[in-house]
């Protein structure tokens, strides 16, 4: 994805997120468009609800924002969130542009668009936003009441990164780290169904194990 090295240039460290997470995606561009596509969709439902954003919010045009001409790099001090309100609110896209994008562009406008909302909602919840729980969203198969509830466990107890959710999914943890870890992800399943038993919930969890091994089609 070389258009991301000009993106990379506009929205600073916001772009370590992006470039982390083009990594991360599958060679097949058409299974790439429905992994960004699903992780597009939980984030900007939960940034309507954080009201820092839009469901209906089109992530690739944000991208593409960037990339215009006239559109100022992100200052020092500014937050992502001022920063995504001067692209929705003081810079119009370039349609004519965007529309001869190829997939591949359009793909890599929809990552960089992604990780500005990662970055916003980890400032409205304080807890970070890691490129491999964007992933794992995807992976996982979240939707967005559950990666919302998540979220918000996580920071209420005080756990500083979302890639711990990652690492106890994907067994990459000591037991004493997943003894911290595992009672905030199943409080946050129990929470969202109050009527699953313990063994319920922990059927969940392997669920969610076994998707993040699978292979993607």
């Amino acid at each position: 994805m070389s258009i991301l090295l000009g993106i990379f240039s506009v929205i600073g460290a916001i772009a370590t997120t992006a470039e982390v997470l083009s990594s991360k995606l599958p060679v097949v561009i058409e299974t790439a468009q429905i992994v960004v596509k699903t992780i597009a969709t939980v984030l900007t439902g939960i940034c309507e609800v954080l009201g820092i954003g839009q469901a209906d919010e089109q992530v690739d045009e944000l991208g593409a924002k960037v990339l215009q001409e006239d559109t100022r790099e992100i200052e020092d001090g500014e937050s992502a969130q001022e920063y995504l309100d001067y692209l929705r609110n003081d810079v119009t896209l370039d349609k004519a542009k965007f529309d001869a994008m190829d997939e591949n562009e359009k793909l890599a406008c929809q990552v960089a668009g992604i990780s500005m909302l990662a970055k916003s909602i980890e400032e409205k919840a304080g807890v970070e936003m890691a490129p491999d729980f964007l992933y794992a969203i995807s992976k996982v198969k979240l939707n967005c009441e559950q990666t919302e509830k998540f979220i918000h466990a996580f920071a209420d107890n005080r756990i500083d990164s979302m890639s711990e959710f990652t690492r106890y999914i994907s067994n990459d943890m000591s037991e004493v780290e997943a003894d911290r870890v595992r009672p905030v992800i199943e409080g946050a399943l129990k929470e969202l169904s109050p009527e699953l038993s313990q063994e319920e919930i922990q059927h969940e969890i392997i669920e969610m194990k076994k998707s993040y091994f699978e292979e993607e089609q």
